[in-house]
């Protein structure tokens, strides 16, 4: 491969990383939001948060080559733990049961966000390598 192209590709790759960088960091973003969120305890928004925080995840995860089998296991496990937990919120909705343990779930976010983050300076880092 000739140099140009071989700087063509590495550049290329780089703005994938970046690009992931700056995605992962949207979804923690939008995790912190969902913390206030069961803090104010607005419980009816909340399965539309966690369903679109699982499609970004979801493509992250589908849409990006430069995540490894951690990278996309970490992702995954967010993703479950969205799924179940919307339905869980969903259910109390329907059944107007409003006594939920936010404090339980938002110590559980944040340690599913500081996984998140761990894949976000893994990739910022390997920027430019």
């Amino acid at each position: 491969m000739s140099k140009t192209k071989e700087a063509v590709e590495k550049s290329r790759s780089d703005m994938r990383k970046t690009d992931t960088v700056v995605d992962v960091a949207i979804v923690v973003s939008e995790m912190e939001e969902i913390k206030r969120l069961h803090r104010e305890k607005s419980i009816t928004v909340l399965p539309y948060r966690y369903t679109n925080l699982r499609k970004s995840l979801i493509s992250i995860r589908s849409s990006n080559e430069t995540l490894d089998d951690a990278d996309k296991r970490v992702i995954q496990s967010v993703i479950s733990f969205f799924s179940v937990l919307e339905r869980d919120i969903d259910a109390k909705i329907k059944n107007d049961n409003h006594d939920i343990d936010f404090p339980k779930i938002n110590n559980l976010i944040s340690d599913h966000s500081d996984k998140l983050q761990e894949v976000l300076i893994n990739k910022k880092n390997n920027i430019g390598a």
